[in-house]
């Protein structure tokens, strides 16, 4: 699923050209990756012009045969849920780490493989938590940092990652309840007017044999503006259903999209330093391959839950430098535009050891779920510490 942006643009180049695909990139990149309120008119554009057009031309059809007329009363419902559900985590912040509340944030530690200790974040100058990123479409550093998402101008971090999957649930319900029910509305009137056994005729006048076809046919002309909305709402319901059965892929595994993608990039580059350390070796290159990792202290990080990881983890692969993750998968790595994919010849002299299989931060389905419900920064431990460090820092 992540790859399908790639295949995608692949098949723009393919199809229309090199400079076809840059621009489509470029305003692919400004529409989902930059912060402006574009995608958020959009957003407006689609939800308010649907439901006009529900509740002019779907709800005057109601009740009907299939439809009961408690379904206009719904419909206000559900379209409340959705407006506040994005209001909300457009208003809701992901969280700052900053000198003051580092302490609040500080809930992690660093797996040495994606997060590294002793680092310090080069914009804003403090120490890089484990799972933080700093975020520049914002200019904050956010605490277990998942995504810019430019549907809602907004970063998704710890403290607004829940409001973000409750407003890919209200969204995804609320576009299968309304494709199922414009589905219902016009099955209704092929039943009321009998179309099933109705006469049509050609624009010569010749009689037509009835079809499904011919019914859809006679449907979508008669209510353009509803078929029109039920393809929409459609196409929308597959997108929206897959970004949100990617988060619960994500949840299930304890990663972030950015510790999804970043995870990615790591197992890409261990296998090629595999294979070039095999061949220094095969050529003669290397005379010693000391394993980085025993095979006990693997077997250990896959199955145990434990937040302590193995020391003999550290270094298993060069560090992986911070990409700008959107909607739309990673952006850019380096501010030059590079994406150190280059592996250093040195790296390929030794051993990268076996890497393991799952992440630092899986620590079970129900752990990771209720991880994202209520956020380790709004736990006790968390708020006690903080608030003792803010009076310590007052008492000065």
């Amino acid at each position: 699923m992540h790859k399908a942006p790639v295949k995608f643009a692949n098949g723009v180049k393919w199809l229309m050209g090199e400079t076809i695909k840059r621009k489509l990139d470029s305003f692919t990149h400004y529409c989902a990756n930059e912060p402006h309120p574009f995608m958020q008119v959009v957003y407006c554009f689609i939800v308010f012009g649907g439901w006009t057009v529900m509740f002019h031309y779907g709800f005057t059809l109601v009740p009907n045969t299939y439809v009961g007329g408690y379904h206009k009363y719904n419909g206000y419902v559900v379209f409340l849920l959705c407006i506040s559900s994005y209001v909300t985590v457009v208003k809701a912040s992901p969280g700052t780490i900053t000198a003051m509340t580092l302490t609040k944030y500080d809930n992690y530690d660093y797996d040495k493989i994606m997060f590294h200790p002793g680092q310090t974040c080069p914009t804003v100058g403090i120490r890089k938590l484990a799972r933080s990123k700093y975020d520049r479409m914002t200019r904050r550093h956010v605490p277990r940092f998942d995504h810019y998402c430019g549907w809602v101008n907004n970063t998704i971090g710890e403290e607004n990652y829940r409001l973000f999957i409750w407003f890919l649930i209200v969204h995804t319900g609320m576009l299968w309840y309304g494709v199922v029910l414009t589905v219902l509305i016009f099955k209704s009137e092929a039943a009321t007017l009998n179309l099933k056994y109705a006469a049509f005729y050609d624009n010569r006048g010749r009689p037509l044999r009835t079809s499904y076809v011919i019914v859809v046919q006679y449907l979508i002309q008669e209510h353009n503006m509803l078929a029109a909305l039920l393809l929409l709402m459609f196409v929308m319901a597959l997108i929206v259903s897959g970004f949100l059965c990617f988060h619960i892929y994500l949840i299930s595994r304890g990663m972030t999209t950015n510790e999804f993608y970043k995870w990615n990039e790591i197992q890409r580059r261990h296998k090629i330093l595999r294979m070039e350390y095999a061949k220094a070796v095969a050529e003669g290159r290397v005379t010693v391959a000391p394993t980085k990792i025993s095979d006990k202290s693997i077997e250990s990080s896959t199955r145990s839950d434990s937040l302590h990881h193995n020391e003999d983890t550290d270094g298993v692969l060069v560090n992986i430098p911070d990409a700008d993750v959107g909607c739309m998968g990673t952006v850019v790595v380096n501010e030059d535009g590079t994406d150190n994919s280059e592996v250093d010849e040195d790296a390929t002299q030794t051993d990268p050891g076996i890497l393991p299989t799952r992440s630092h931060y899986n620590l079970g389905l129900i752990t990771n779920i209720q991880e994202v419900i209520f956020p380790r920064c709004f736990s006790p431990e968390a708020q006690k510490r903080y608030s003792e460090f803010i009076q310590t820092q007052k008492s000065k």
